[in-house]
């Protein structure tokens, strides 16, 4: 159905933006560091990083027939995330 397509699509990108705008106010992000460890990447990389962890857990979630809970490891990787997001 094209018009949920296009309804779910509306919810992910707000909710990238909604985080984007968190990550540009937030005092204690700092950035995600390259490769280099020189280069900060942007507020919007961090907020897709973050959007694109969580539509792949949903992902995993449907693909696996709705048996494999989309929270199995995932204080550890929301941690390995954070730490990684929020330096």
């Amino acid at each position: 159905d094209p018009r949920l397509m296009l309804r779910v699509s509306q919810i992910f990108n707000r909710l990238e933006v909604q985080i984007k705008q968190l990550l540009r106010n937030n005092e204690h992000y700092s950035g995600i560091h390259s490769v280099s460890n020189r280069e900060k990447l942007r507020p919007e990389c961090g907020a897709n990083i973050i959007v694109v962890f969580i539509e792949g857990k949903i992902h995993q979630f449907v693909r696996s027939g709705y048996e494999l809970s989309p929270l199995n490891h995932f204080e550890v990787q929301w941690k390995v995330l954070v730490n990684s997001v929020f330096k």
